[in-house]
């Protein structure tokens, strides 16, 4: 699939005015085994790893994150995550510039909050107004 950043216009009632149409690039041959590989990983970095603080109660999500020095030594903080992991229907990418912290810190929790809207909307997930803003515990 082409990167996009828009998938769909919806009007403030929910009505779809606009649906931009989806266009594969090219698809990776990748055995089942090797997939399952990637999504375990990613699953772990959410579970047990730097990404905890990307973790939606109740979803199946997969992340990595990441940190670049620059020359300011003022690093920048990154995050990936899709979810749910079995069959991504969201994938969000999160940049921090001159964060000076890492990704896990910085711009997991800042996924965390988009993608749990985006669940609860979708109706992935139910959450309460306690849990939200429980990122990474």
């Amino acid at each position: 699939m082409f990167p996009g950043v828009i998938n769909k216009i919806e009007s403030p009632n929910n009505e779809i005015i606009f649906r931009f149409k989806e266009r594969v690039r090219e698809n990776l041959k990748l055995d089942s085994r090797t997939i399952e590989f990637i999504r375990g990983a990613m699953r772990r970095v959410i579970e047990v790893g730097t990404g905890r603080r990307g973790r939606v109660k109740g979803l199946d999500v997969g992340g990595k994150t990441g940190t670049a020095q620059n020359p300011q030594n003022m690093d920048d903080a990154w995050f990936i995550c899709a979810a749910p992991l079995s069959n991504p229907r969201i994938a969000i990418s999160v940049i921090v510039d001159h964060a000076g912290q890492h990704g896990g810190t910085v711009a997991a929790p800042i996924a965390q909050y988009v993608l749990q809207r985006y669940a609860e909307r979708e109706g992935w997930i139910n959450v309460t107004q306690k849990e939200i803003g429980d990122v990474g515990k």
